[in-house]
């Protein structure tokens, strides 16, 4: 049964795309390892890394992300980079989809979907709490777009995004570190800018139910477009900036060291750099 609210719906006909069918159509996980990334979890659902979620490697991930998600190959890169620096993996050896369940190394509190870290364990819930997704998906309100495909569809957009973060991370029991305020606004642009639709990028709730709820892709969804690095900043950008003026109409304006800016631009770049001397060699796009 949908967890959306009874306006949701979605463009009728759709037909079926390459993660409908074949060796890319969607498989429950069974068991298998899975993580509180839905991106992750997705690419692993649809085969795109290995169904059981376990021995994962730095070139996988690229090619799961390029294939899967459309991403672009240096953004690939980046995304595989940070997620071995997250997770403190400077060797560059085999994952599993469990670590990234590892509280606050790439997960963090005030989840959408999932509920927080309970004190002193070691790994985050991986299980969405439909009724954290429920109350995210009621911000939807009719699309805006003139195309008539989109006619009498409800969305999401960057305002409702940044909304429902300001009141996620207000109800949560502590105030989100600089690094992962930004993660958790980096994850919707990402989702923004994969499924959205025109120039707002506005996503249905259908679809956001799909991907957040179920980790998988909508039915006859397939990349249509080559996702840069640049777009993704530019979106998270515009929801901190929205996320920012909510906070200080409502009179709670965040107060961060002196500094703080530098100072993790820094740790990253010495992090990645880390890594970065570890990478192997990776074949080009197109190279044989």
């Amino acid at each position: 049964m949908s967890v959306a609210d009874s306006t949701s719906s979605q463009p009728v006909d759709v037909p079926a795309g390459p993660n409908d069918q074949g060796v890319h159509a969607y498989q429950p996980p069974n068991g298998a390892l899975r993580s509180p990334c839905p991106a992750l979890n997705t690419l692993s659902n649809h085969s795109y890394l290995p169904h059981d979620g376990k021995n994962i490697t730095f070139s996988k991930i690229v090619t799961a992300l390029q294939e899967g998600f459309g991403l672009s190959y240096g953004f690939a890169i980046f995304m595989a980079i940070g997620t071995y620096t997250l997770l403190q993996r400077p060797y560059l050896s085999l994952i599993d989809l469990k670590e990234a369940s590892l509280h606050d190394y790439i997960e963090h509190d005030a989840s959408m979907v999932h509920d927080d870290t309970p004190p002193g364990k070691e790994y985050a819930p991986i299980q969405v709490n439909i009724n954290l997704l429920r109350s995210f998906l009621r911000c939807a309100h009719p699309s805006s777009s003139s195309s008539s495909s989109f006619k009498g569809l409800f969305v999401v957009n960057t305002y409702d995004i940044a909304k429902c973060r300001v009141q996620r991370e207000a109800d949560c029991c502590h105030q989100l570190d600089t690094l992962h305020a930004e993660l958790a606004r980096a994850e919707f642009a990402m989702v923004q800018e994969i499924f959205g639709h025109g120039r707002d990028k506005e996503v249905t709730d259908k679809d956001m139910e799909i991907f957040l709820g179920e980790e998988r892709f909508p039915p006859g969804w397939k990349p249509d477009h080559v996702l840069h690095l640049w777009d993704a900043v530019g979106r998270a950008t515009e929801i901190r900036e929205a996320m920012a003026k909510l906070k200080e109409a409502e009179g709670h304006l965040e107060e961060k060291p002196e500094g703080w800016e530098e100072k993790m631009i820094e740790n990253l770049k010495a992090a990645v750099g880390h890594i970065i001397e570890r990478i192997p060699a990776l074949p080009l796009p197109g190279a044989t």
